[in-house]
């Protein structure tokens, strides 16, 4: 019987395989932030569309017309959580 992974499933096996469950929470913040890294390092990993170019453009010249519009992040986490 011939078994075809993709390569979520591969990550998924290998992240099972760490145990991950049996780290502490410095271990796990420490991991997340190594794949963090690893993430950032290469720019090209996460390819940006023109249409999102434009976006964040037009938003940056949104909060430099009035810095003070949109909500403090206790506001917004107080919505999330109310929600």
């Amino acid at each position: 019987m011939l078994l075809v992974y993709n390569r979520q499933t591969l990550v998924v096996k290998l992240v099972k395989s760490m145990k991950i469950q049996e780290l502490s929470n410095a271990e796990k913040v420490s991991l997340a932030q190594e794949l963090w890294d690893s993430v950032i390092i290469d720019q090209q990993a996460l390819p940006v569309t023109q249409e999102q170019i434009e976006e964040l453009d037009h938003r940056l010249a949104q909060f430099d017309m009035d810095e003070d519009s949109g909500a403090s992040w206790q506001e917004v986490k107080a919505r999330i959580l109310k929600t």
